[in-house]
């Protein structure tokens, strides 16, 4: 069970990191911007699914979570930092 929650949660972020890691300059970060938008509904759908997890489980998704947010949130710093690309995002 653990991998299939493991995969799901690399399922959501991947595609982020992917999108942003093309991010060079204000095009890109218009043209990353939808893409991104799409990724919101299966985003909400871990989240759902997360709820519902008893607390023992919910812990274990956290920590599964917060290893892969801490280069994703490194990642959308450097990209926000871009001049007007952070306006953009």
């Amino acid at each position: 069970m653990a991998f299939i929650w493991e995969r799901s949660v690399n399922l959501s972020t991947d595609p982020q990191r992917d999108l942003l890691t093309g991010v060079k300059d204000v095009a890109s970060a218009e043209a990353t911007l939808p893409k991104l938008t799409e990724l919101l509904p299966k985003i909400d759908g871990i989240k759902s699914l997360t709820d519902k997890l008893p607390a023992a489980g919910k812990d274990s998704i956290k920590s599964m979570i917060g290893s892969q947010l801490g280069s994703l949130n490194d990642l959308i710093a450097k990209v926000t930092a871009i001049p007007v690309v952070g306006d953009k995002l």
